[in-house]
């Protein structure tokens, strides 16, 4: 018998009826840093082993720094650079506080491209959570939508309404996983912020909500966004900059990540327009992507002209 001595109920919920239940507990109260160990389950089916995490560092100076493992455009495989960056993370996992993946998560609607003809979208979405649970048991996992989190577009589901209805806009996505959207006046898992030591991290949805954005312009066929009113989204990202700027004696770090690049050898014009005189004007300190399936930085840049502004 184990000497856990706190208990949390969750919801279930599952977006085909013949597919996996997906489950979220919210533990309320935890002190910061502090580890806690843990088991999932109930009476009637069983309960996992026992399991540890650490709580989020606060902003006080007493905890520290942190270091957290970021990255993109990550799916399942069984060969190649997936499996050798599930080793690569694996072997990092006790050096890292939590890990960010910017968009791109399993790479479950391109499955088609291996069996055209079968319907594998659910498969491999399982597979990649298996996948990553030896991560995902122990360090926070933070996610945000990427362009292939928007719909399956295989075959089987282009030509079955109920697939293509139930697999579309981010629902996979936004089932499986669950962001702080809410104690952050955000929308579900597509914008949201949270803190983590003495940074402030902002999610934005780069795909959809906002003018030309890129999964927006896609036909009725597999539409995608309206996850908020017109504007929604750069009105609550503005608010939550200017209440991040005014507790930066406490969190000094601003930091947003996106899927697309604001900035790389490919334009994302839609992208500058909407959400690059925010960054400016609150004085965001990086900006994280993922999309290119390639390592770049750079300097600050603003309006096309790298400019010293933020922190040094």
């Amino acid at each position: 018998e184990d000497n856990l001595s706190m208990t949390a109920s969750g919801s279930s919920s599952k977006y085909l009826e013949k597919a996996t239940w997906h489950h979220h507990v919210t533990i309320q109260n935890l002190k910061p840093g502090q580890t806690y160990y843990y088991k999932c389950g109930d009476p009637d089916a069983g309960f996992s082993a026992i399991n540890s995490f650490q709580s989020a560092k606060g902003s006080d100076p007493l905890f520290g720094g942190f270091k957290a493992s970021v990255f993109g455009d990550w799916g399942y495989s069984k060969n190649g650079h997936a499996i050798s960056t599930r080793n690569a993370l694996q072997t990092i996992k006790e050096e890292v506080d939590f890990v960010w993946h910017v968009g791109d998560i399993g790479y479950a609607d391109d499955a088609f491209l291996h069996d055209p003809l079968s319907f594998q979208y659910e498969n491999v979405y399982d597979s990649y959570m298996q996948w990553i649970s030896n991560i995902t048991e122990s360090k926070p996992y933070m996610v945000l939508p990427g362009n292939h989190e928007a719909e399956c577009h295989s075959p089987a589901c282009l030509v079955s309404s109920s697939l293509r209805d139930k697999l579309s806009n981010f629902t996979a996505y936004n089932t499986r996983f669950k962001m702080p959207y809410e104690s952050s006046n955000g929308t579900s898992n597509m914008w949201y912020s949270f803190n983590y030591g003495l940074a402030h991290f902002v999610i934005i949805d780069s795909e959809t909500d906002y003018i030309d954005a890129p999964e927006g312009k896609r036909g009725p066929v597999l539409p995608s966004g309206g996850f908020g009113k017109t504007g929604e989204q750069l009105e609550w990202l503005e608010a939550d900059l200017i209440k991040a700027n005014e507790e930066r004696a406490h969190r000094p770090w601003i930091f947003v990540g996106g899927h697309r690049p604001v900035y790389s050898d490919t334009t994302h014009a839609s992208l500058i327009h909407a959400f690059e005189d925010l960054f400016k004007k609150y004085n965001v300190d990086i900006y994280f992507s993922g999309h290119e399936h390639s390592y770049t930085r750079s300097f600050p840049v603003y309006r096309q002209a790298v400019e010293n502004f933020g922190k040094d």
